[in-house]
């Protein structure tokens, strides 16, 4: 994995918790140029001092495309190459029908959606003008049903997902790949909230090294644990009665 990342240059959003952060402590271990983003960079900050990459930290608020391209403005002034990107910047958290907040949808459509589509409209004419370049996003493997408790999370992440697919195809003639991915449940502040049982829970630490692994593979689709995605395969041939009730059992 780390030959396959050396000397190259990497965009890295949502990189100051979770996954993110646990992705960038491992890349600080690489001899690569790493561009964080995130909206809290305090932690980044004092933390990154004395590493082999090159961390460049920059704040930037995903849901604010102002503040995407502003910020992209000021990284395009190192004029940057960049061979890898990882849009994982994510939000989710319970709304229920007695308690609804379409803030909260739009919070969460606009970070798990919008998010990486406003990156990915900066990153793509560099890359098709070069033929190069993988950008991966972090979706969920919640997105292949709709679970009681996470409407809104479910729906940004398949509709993710689904983005990502078609892209892929139509990029195919420009050389530029894409990869989704897919991860089940990661500790993390987010899963935190969660008043029900979580399956194969994986320490950040794990996920991103499974992530690394497969981004520097390019791989299209990176789903873990092979459990969590066994049994969402299954969810899938369920049958929306038997599905509403199993969701209502955990919440």
């Amino acid at each position: 994995m780390k030959a396959k990342l050396e000397n190259k240059t990497i965009l890295l959003v949502g990189a100051s918790r979770g996954i993110g952060k646990a992705i960038l402590d491992q890349l600080s271990d690489i001899n690569c140029t790493v561009y964080a983003l995130s909206r809290n960079i305090d932690s980044l900050k004092s933390g990154y001092g004395n590493c082999k990459a090159n961390i460049k930290i920059h704040a930037c608020d995903v849901t604010n495309k102002e503040e995407i391209t502003s910020a992209w403005n000021t990284i395009s002034g190192d004029n940057p190459i960049f061979d890898f990107a990882i849009l994982n910047a994510g939000f989710g958290t319970s709304n229920f029908p007695d308690n609804f907040d379409s803030g909260l949808v739009n919070k969460t459509i606009n970070t798990n959606f919008m998010g990486p589509i406003y990156f990915i409209e900066k990153l793509l004419p560099g890359m098709i003008e070069r033929k190069s370049g993988y950008i991966a996003v972090t979706s969920s493997i919640a997105d292949v049903r709709g679970f009681a408790g996470s409407a809104a999370y479910c729906a940004s992440k398949a509709a993710l997902t689904t983005f990502m697919e078609a892209l892929g195809t139509e990029l195919k003639p420009y050389n530029v790949k894409v990869g989704t991915i897919r991860p089940g449940f990661v500790k993390t502040d987010m899963t935190a909230q969660n008043k029900f049982d979580m399956p194969f829970l994986m320490l950040p630490e794990r996920a991103a090294s499974i992530i690394l692994k497969n981004v520097a593979k390019q791989k299209r689709m990176i789903s873990f644990p092979w459990q969590m995605n066994y049994i969402a395969k299954l969810a899938l041939l369920l049958p929306t009665t038997l599905l509403q009730k199993l969701s209502k059992s955990k919440i």
